[in-house]
């Protein structure tokens, strides 16, 4: 019993250390590369069954690089 309540102490503490520190960044938004709409653009046609097609505006996007996006696609 002792050992369950050190395991929940622990855990309550650390996940109130995880939202103090995430409390600094609350108000920041993460950068978004120019080729990650692209990546998901085709994966998402690909789990659709359109198949490996770039819709989005813009050339050599995900369905250039397709190992990642077919990798990508698998798990939409």
């Amino acid at each position: 019993m002792e050992n369950r309540k050190k395991f929940l102490t622990t855990s309550i503490l650390l996940i109130l250390v995880y939202f103090l520190l995430q409390l600094l960044f609350i108000n920041s938004v993460p950068d978004i590369m120019v080729d990650e709409p692209w990546y998901a653009n085709t994966a998402y046609n690909f789990s659709q069954g359109n198949g490996l097609v770039n819709t989005c505006p813009g050339t050599q996007g995900g369905d250039t690089f397709v190992i990642y996006t077919f990798l990508l696609g698998i798990f939409f």
